[in-house]
């Protein structure tokens, strides 16, 4: 095996473990966030949140999306009109759709700062070794 094919094969079984890793850490989240939502449902105001079943959502991480069931809840005040929660998204400091946990937005742009402020330097080296493969086909 050349060194080349070695590094391929590496490369192969590095991503097979990293994607083996990621989706464990998807089923724990998963497990994690339901069971959240369940000590939440015990333990709520049961005349002020009234349980009206489950609703599917995704949340984003740095694993990958995770996909789970919440309880949404009818909230009964009086004077107020009726509106639903999800107590667990409000334990979670949870807004909107399609939110991102906070260390897949830092890592998003921690990267798009690393590539801006680097895309210069990979510029040059692209240009280095063109240069050089340029020269080797001279000889």
């Amino acid at each position: 095996m050349s060194i080349s094919e070695y590094a391929v094969e590496f490369n192969r079984i590095e991503a097979e473990i990293f994607s083996a890793c990621c989706k464990q850490g998807r089923e724990a989240l998963k497990a994690v966030l339901e069971a959240c939502d369940a000590e939440l449902a015990e333990s709520r105001e049961r005349g002020k949140y009234r349980h009206k079943g489950y609703r599917k959502t995704t949340i984003k991480t740095i694993m990958g999306e995770v996909e789970y069931r919440r309880s949404i809840y009818e909230v009964r005040e009086e004077g107020a009109q009726k509106r639903f929660v999800y107590l667990l998204d409000e334990a979670m400091g949870k807004e909107g759709v399609g939110t991102m946990i906070f260390s897949v937005s830092r890592l998003l742009i921690v990267r798009r700062r690393y590539f801006l402020r680097n895309r210069t330097v990979y510029g040059c080296i692209y240009r280095a070794n063109r240069g050089r493969s340029t020269e080797r086909a001279r000889r």
